[in-house]
């Protein structure tokens, strides 16, 4: 398919409005480009390249310094960042192994209450047992000497 470039030559006016009259032609891009002339060379001296390829050289060596400097406090950073993560994480971790080690000692405090509750509530039951042991056995030999005794007086009857 072509391009083409309208151009509107004249309009004249109408009973149904207006009429124009289009012109089509060819493509900006099928006509002759205008050709810019290069600029006209002139002889350089070996000095002058040389100067010109030292501030090239010049040029591409700030250039790679700059890189450099742009990596190194990128890196420099990264290494900051990292120190940080580590002095937080130590710090972290000496936290929770206080609260740990403050947990665990007053759930070991917390269980030897217990336990010595326990134990007191075993001796004082053991304390009563034997109290009743003792009672019972004082009975027996009470009721066994009044048995024996009234016993022995119906036998002299």
């Amino acid at each position: 398919m072509r391009k083409f470039d309208s151009d509107l030559q004249s309009f004249t006016e109408t009973k149904g409005g207006l009429k124009f009259d289009v012109v089509l032609s060819d493509s900006p891009s099928k006509r002759a480009r205008k050709v810019i002339p290069s600029p006209t060379k002139k002889d350089l001296s070996l000095s002058e390249i040389e100067e010109k390829l030292e501030a090239a050289e010049r040029r591409r060596l700030s250039q790679l310094y700059k890189e450099q400097n742009m990596r190194s406090r990128r890196l420099n950073r990264v290494i900051e960042v990292q120190k940080n993560k580590n002095i937080y994480t130590k710090s972290f971790k000496m936290k929770a192994m206080e609260s740990y080690y403050k947990k665990m000692l007053k759930a070991g405090k917390n269980r030897e209450a217990y336990l010595m509750s326990i134990q007191k509530k075993n001796r004082d039951l053991l304390m009563r047992v034997n109290e009743i042991k003792n009672t019972s056995l004082f009975l027996r030999e009470n009721q066994f000497d009044t048995f024996c005794h009234k016993f022995s007086e119906l036998l002299q009857v």
